[in-house]
Formats: C-alpha cells, sequence, structure tokens
C-alpha cells in the first residue's frame, strides 16, 4: 500500500511541478529540487 501510495504521489507531484513549471517558470524548479531530495 505505501508503496503503491508514494508511486501515486509522485506522479501526481511530478504532473503538479510540471503544470506549474510551465505557468510560473524558474519558480517551480526551485520547489521541484527540494521535493527530488
Amino acid at each position: 500500500l505505501h508503496a503503491q501510495f508514494l508511486t501515486l504521489a509522485a506522479l501526481a507531484g511530478a504532473a503538479v511541478v510540471e503544470y506549474y513549471d510551465h505557468k510560473t517558470g524558474a519558480k517551480a524548479d526551485k520547489y521541484a529540487r527540494q521535493f527530488s531530495r
């Protein structure tokens, strides 16, 4: 269950980052680097 949830969360997070990246530009990139650690 946890592995599935983490996978879904990672995919959702990537989609959100992608969306914000197109909308705001480099600001989202900063967030992406924080979340990837």
